[in-house]
């Protein structure tokens, strides 16, 4: 994504990265829920948590890394450096 959330187009939330990450990453066959867990990762929301928090620099890179290496191909678990919490499937 790269997006300066600081920059003059002004702060974006979680929830507008979100719905890019579940963009790219169904385009690259993985299941959207991938995307959940890595901006839920990113922002420190964990499950459930509000999406509307404004977007950090750091957290955004911390996102764009591990989409990088999630469409790399590198296992979610590594990506995530944990299992997720909910269900596989």
């Amino acid at each position: 994504m790269g997006t300066d959330p600081t920059g003059d187009e002004g702060t974006i939330a979680w929830r507008e990265v979100l719905a890019e990450t579940e963009h790219r990453v169904v385009a690259a066959g993985l299941p959207a829920q991938e995307a959940h867990w890595i901006v839920e990762e990113a922002s420190g929301s964990g499950p459930g948590g509000s999406l509307d928090d404004p977007v950090t620099a750091r957290g955004m890179t911390h996102h764009d890394a591990m989409v990088g290496r999630r469409l790399a191909g590198e296992p979610l678990q590594y990506v995530l450096g944990r299992w997720p919490s909910e269900d596989w499937t």
